[in-house]
């Protein structure tokens, strides 16, 4: 009776440090989990910089005092053009670790550039990434213009000459398609051609399609767009499941049509359905 006992106490005993060694090794875990998401969130706050977008920011009381969550930043200034000495700075946003009450009187600096001229060259300037306007300069006159004056993310931007035209082709987009508070690279894009010379800026977009390519065309008169169409309407794309659209583009009066024809389209679809 007395080996049965202690048999039970010697079992009784391995059972419960089992059981003490699991729950330290949960609540470690726990721990761990805990400190892992608040590192986490906090890293990824830090390098997420998509615009953010209050929630009814349209019905807030103007008399009340507004913060900032982030603040504007630029690139260096970049010579596209050296006959007119015209610069392109593009604008992006980083996230504020304290919030900034926003002054409405803000005095807007505005700094003067110059440099040499010479022979007409272009340079082309392009980037990717999350920006939210682009600044062009006169290095001449001083005079600053924004190519945009509303809202909008930036994900993909560059200058091009095309029939003696600068154009600036920039991919991105005003509204929050896929409703998570965000302007960001998720967001359905359109395409915006901006001519630097007469300052005119035309938007390409399509409903429930998300511009993201262009093709120039040998005759330097057109353009092949390429988009990828929004199936499920989620206001996203899934580039596994979502098929891609192309079109052709005018640049004589920005008019587009289906670069393959309607009716060949069917026969190619039946040749799979």
């Amino acid at each position: 009776m007395d080996k049965l006992q202690r048999y039970n106490q010697k079992l009784l005993a391995i059972i419960g440090t089992f059981i003490l060694v699991f729950a330290a090794l949960m609540l470690l875990g726990v721990i761990g989990g805990m400190i892992f998401e608040l590192v986490g969130n906090s890293s990824s706050n830090d390098y997420d910089n998509a615009i953010t977008i209050e929630e009814n920011a349209a019905d807030s009381d103007s008399t009340k005092t507004k913060f900032r969550d982030q603040a504007i930043s630029f690139t260096q200034p970049v010579l596209i053009d050296t006959l007119k000495q015209t610069y392109l700075v593009a604008v992006s946003q980083v996230n504020l670790h304290e919030r900034d009450e926003i002054n409405q009187h803000e005095p807007l600096a505005i700094k003067k550039m110059t440099s040499g001229s010479g022979s007409r060259n272009y340079r082309r300037f392009d980037r990717t990434g999350n920006y939210n306007n682009l600044v062009i300069h006169d290095g001449k006159t001083g005079e600053q213009k924004a190519v945009f004056n509303r809202r909008i993310n930036i994900t993909e931007f560059f200058n091009t000459v095309i029939k003696d035209q600068h154009l600036l082709f920039v991919y991105g987009s005003f509204e929050d398609s896929n409703r998570d508070r965000k302007l960001d690279e998720d967001d359905l894009s359109a395409l915006f051609i901006y001519n630097i010379d007469s300052e005119q800026l035309n938007e390409i977009s399509f409903e429930r399609m998300s511009v993201y390519s262009t093709y120039t065309m040998i005759d330097s008169t057109s353009l092949v767009l390429k988009m990828r169409y929004d199936k499920n309407n989620d206001g996203e794309i899934d580039s596994w499941k979502e098929p891609i659209i192309i079109k052709q583009l005018s640049l004589a009066d920005f008019t587009s049509e289906e670069f393959v024809n309607p009716e060949l389209k069917a026969k190619l679809q039946a040749l799979i359905d």
